[in-house]
Formats: structure tokens, C-alpha cells, sequence
């Protein structure tokens, strides 16, 4: 027995009328549909379209990752920004009232014990503290100071520069005649020098150690300034050890 692929399908005697039927349907179909027409250019066109959203889908949804990540960086800050506000070197002598800072940093105290009454609080303590360099009666500290915040009425201690700060000249000033020689920073040899040539003697010469001078320099004559002395009297020195 024959299968339905074995079978001619030009309609021969051996077809049944059914058979007839559908190969005439089928011949008919194939005879008078048009061919089908492929619009390339549109195919390409709408496939282009499709690609070029997708590409923008996806560069809106980064946009607004990337967005969200800047929001949350700008909201939460780094760690460099914490470190921004951490205390300055100057809270040390800024008073901070009210949430406004006022830096003391280099006032006198005269100027600092104004600036406290003027904005309603009280002045406390002032404690003189000796520190190489510092200009006399200068603030070095408030208490309380920033971060730490206070109110009209409180009561700020001040911390200044000890006026004993000054340098005493005097000590290392031989006066002769009503005329000063002002010796500080000398060595030894250049002050023993101008004595000579001054009509002086040279009496004796002390070492002493002392944190940072340099070594032979002048750190006091005796007698001194001002106690004045005469041509032919002696003067002692006292010099930075070697």
C-alpha cells in the first residue's frame, strides 16, 4: 500500500474525489496568491528602532543609578568629609556662643576681656603661662572653648602669655658712660671684644645649659643694665655652654 507522499498530485485516475479536490485546492492556491514581499529597508528601519530604545532604556537606568549613587555620597559623606569638621588647630582660643565662633587667636587680652563682655558673658579666670616666644598678655586659651558651646551669662577663663615672657635685654646690657651695649645673641668672643675696646676688663666667664641656646652665645653680663659701669671696671660674663 501506497503512502499519501508516493502519490502524484496532478489529479490521475488513482485519486479519490476527495483527493481530487484538495490537490485542485492546493493548485489553485499555489497558482494565484501573490508571492510574499519582504520590506527589507522596513524590517531594518523598525529593527533599528527597537535597538537605538533598548540602548536608551539602558542608559536612562545607569543614569539614574549612577544618580542615586552621587545622592547617596552627597547625603552620607566620605570619610574625608567627617574629617573636614573635625576641631582646628585654633578651638584652642575660639569661643563659640550661640553657634558663632570667635577666634581669639593672637588678641590681646585686653582685647579678648571687651570681646566678652560685649557679647554678654562673664569673664572668669586669667591665667598667665610662660611660652618661648609668645607675645606678652596674648591669648593662648579660653575655657570653655569650640566645639563646646555657651550662652550669655556663662562665665570664659582666659590662659595669656606671661608678660615675664619679655625678653629682658637688660640683662645681657652692659651700660657704660650712659651708653647701652646691648650684648644678646653675641658669642663670647665678639662680646669680650667690645669690652676691651670700650675701656673694659674682662672679669670671669660662666657656662650654663640652657634648652635650645647657641652654644658660647651671651646670656647675661654683670653688672647690667641698668647699672652702669666706667672705663677700667670689670664685667662678668655668663655664656650658653658648649
Amino acid at each position: 500500500m501506497n503512502g499519501y507522499g508516493s502519490r502524484p498530485l496532478d489529479g490521475g485516475p488513482g485519486d479519490t474525489s476527495f483527493e481530487q479536490e484538495l490537490v485542485s485546492a492546493l493548485n489553485d492556491f499555489a497558482n494565484n496568491s501573490p508571492a510574499p514581499h519582504f520590506d527589507a529597508t522596513g524590517i531594518q528601519r523598525r529593527a533599528r528602532r527597537k535597538r537605538a530604545g533598548l540602548i536608551a532604556g539602558v542608559a536612562a537606568a545607569v543614569a539614574v543609578a549612577g544618580g542615586g549613587t552621587a545622592l547617596a555620597a552627597i547625603t552620607t559623606g566620605s570619610p574625608n568629609t567627617s574629617s573636614a569638621t573635625a576641631a582646628s588647630s585654633t578651638d584652642a582660643t575660639t569661643v563659640m556662643i550661640s553657634g558663632k565662633k570667635i577666634d581669639m587667636t593672637g588678641w590681646d587680652s585686653g582685647s579678648a576681656k571687651a570681646a566678652l563682655v560685649q557679647v554678654g558673658l562673664k569673664l572668669g579666670t586669667v591665667t598667665e603661662k610662660a611660652v618661648p616666644n609668645c607675645k606678652p598678655t596674648s591669648v593662648l586659651g579660653v575655657s570653655p572653648h569650640s566645639p563646646h558651646s555657651v550662652s550669655p551669662g556663662d562665665t570664659v577663663n582666659l590662659t595669656i602669655c606671661s608678660r615675664s615672657s619679655v625678653p629682658d635685654t637688660d640683662a645681657t646690657t652692659v651700660m657704660i658712660s650712659g651708653k647701652k651695649i646691648d650684648m644678646t645673641g653675641w658669642d663670647s668672643g665678639s662680646a669680650k671684644a667690645a669690652l676691651v675696646q670700650v675701656g673694659l676688663k674682662l672679669g670671669t666667664v660662666t657656662e650654663k645649659a640652657v634648652p635650645n641656646c647657641k652654644p658660647t652665645s651671651v646670656l647675661g653680663v654683670s653688672p647690667h643694665s641698668p647699672h652702669s659701669v666706667s672705663p677700667g671696671d670689670t664685667i662678668n660674663l655668663t655664656i650658653c655652654t658648649r
